[in-house]
């Protein structure tokens, strides 16, 4: 039976997390990914697979790790710690990227969240909200159990939210100058370029303080954290991740 929308793909997924076995899951979900008829579903169902089956942010690090262990070139820092912050900020583009998962499985969450905000949870309560949209999705007959789960959720991502949250214009608007000095992206780029590298400040307060505090007192530092965390996001995508509005 082929999948062709995201409520026949909501709905695959259901049985498939039913499943007792892992490996029944995984077998299950890979047959059930080439039967979608949509690169939308196609991907959803895969991210899924990722996401609740197959281990999540931790293996698709370690798969990460993996290839650049093959690789030559700029992504193969010599610097342990470029090393950590290219690590963190792929990591965060993971999350980014299944971020999307939840807002398919809770559509009425977009009004109030952006994907920075859920990718913040997944990186901070990774377990916890997995075991949550794992269950959402399996309840899909029973109202009682998804809007358990859907508060649960939601309750994750008020707690996460950062204490800076008041300064994200200030964030966004500094990548924003950032970019579009010396047309370092095309015009018709600059939103979407802008909204990824945003989001890699606002996932990780590691990031976003330290900016922050250069904004306030040294302006050419905080161009400089721009700067180069706009090259780890350009290194990632290198390697096939992209949280760029896709």
């Amino acid at each position: 039976m082929y999948i062709r929308t995201m409520e026949d793909a909501l709905e695959a997924m259901s049985g498939i997390l039913d499943l007792p076995e892992r490996r029944d899951q995984i077998l299950k979900s890979t047959v059930d990914i080439m039967l979608c008829l949509t690169p939308e579903v196609r991907g959803f169902m895969g991210d899924c697979q990722a996401l609740l089956i197959q281990g999540g942010l931790e293996v698709l690090g370690q798969k990460r790790r993996d290839l650049i262990d093959h690789l030559e070139g700029p992504i193969a820092f010599l610097d342990p710690e470029e090393d950590a912050a290219f690590e963190s900020i792929a990591s965060a583009m993971d999350a980014l990227r299944m971020s999307e998962v939840v807002f398919q499985v809770f559509p009425e969450l977009s009004r109030t969240r952006e994907r920075w905000h859920v990718a913040r949870t997944l990186l901070g309560r990774e377990h916890q909200l997995e075991e949550e949209l794992a269950r959402a999705i399996r309840a899909r007959g029973n109202h009682a159990d998804f809007e358990n789960a859907r508060t649960t959720i939601h309750g994750m991502i008020q707690i996460c939210e950062p204490q800076w949250s008041p300064r994200v214009a200030a964030i966004r608007s500094a990548c924003r100058d950032v970019l579009s000095e010396g047309e370092r992206v095309p015009p018709e780029r600059l939103e979407v370029e802008t909204e990824a590298l945003f989001a890699l400040f606002a996932t990780a307060d590691d990031r976003a303080l330290p900016l922050l505090a250069a904004l306030d007192h040294n302006p050419e530092e905080a161009v400089g954290l721009i700067s180069r965390t706009y090259s780890h996001l350009n290194a990632a995508r290198s390697l096939g991740s992209d949280p760029a509005t896709t």
